[in-house]
């Protein structure tokens, strides 16, 4: 299903990669299938300036790019411009990348074989501030990384509200404004998660509640 033809409609979409080629093929699936419109960016650098004149309603971009890769670019975002949502588009699913993209608070996390269908509901799911997307593969890999969850966590209602808030990727700041607490007090609560999850991170924390439906991702 396409976007509406509308130009007051489209979604505006900035594409991050320095392969011109990837970028071509990417911008012809995204504008002519998908119905989007993308502007392109081929650095990190480049990104930044072009959002804080354009004001996408999505970045898609490319973890691994020389000079400043994806993570450093996500994290510049989410400093500067904390409301555009960022979907980290790569050939890698290599651990390091991943961890940093949930970290640094990505909306998602695609692999660029994925199809026009799953492109297409990242980047609704991240516009719409649905929560975390990740590529099918790289769940099973992340999930792949826990141990077993006991079959009942009592998480308390501001337990589960933050975890929500930390699968949406939200920073610690950011759901210490949301929730209207103080930032120590957010983290008071993280670590009590962490402890009855049985996890070490933020990373492991999304991993269980993603595969053990402990929070709705959709």
């Amino acid at each position: 299903m396409t976007q509406s033809n509308s130009p007051a409609d489209r979604i505006r979409l900035l594409l991050v990669d320095d392969h011109e080629v990837v970028r071509q093929g990417l911008r012809l699936l995204l504008e002519r299938v998908l119905g989007y419109d993308v502007t392109e960016a081929s650095s990190g650098l480049q990104a930044l300036s072009l959002i804080e004149t354009s004001r996408p309603d999505v970045v898609l971009l490319d973890a691994r790019m020389p000079e400043h890769d994806g993570i450093w670019t996500l994290q510049q975002i989410r400093q500067r411009f904390a409301e555009v949502p960022v979907i980290i588009l790569s050939t890698y699913d290599s651990r390091e990348y991943v961890d940093g993209a949930i970290e640094h608070g990505a909306a998602g996390y695609l692999l660029k074989d994925a199809s026009s269908e799953q492109l297409q509901e990242a980047i609704s799911t991240a516009r719409e501030g649905r929560g975390l997307y990740l590529h099918p593969q790289v769940a099973q890999r992340l999930v792949a990384r826990t141990s077993s969850i006991p079959n009942h966590i009592a998480l308390s209602e501001r337990e589960q509200e933050i975890l929500q808030l930390v699968v949406a990727g939200r920073s610690t700041d950011e759901i210490a404004v949301a929730l209207y607490v103080a930032g120590t007090t957010v983290k008071t609560h993280l670590t009590s998660i962490y402890r009855k999850l049985d996890v070490a991170n933020r990373t492991q924390a999304v991993a269980k509640a993603i595969r053990e439906g402990i929070i709705d991702t959709h």
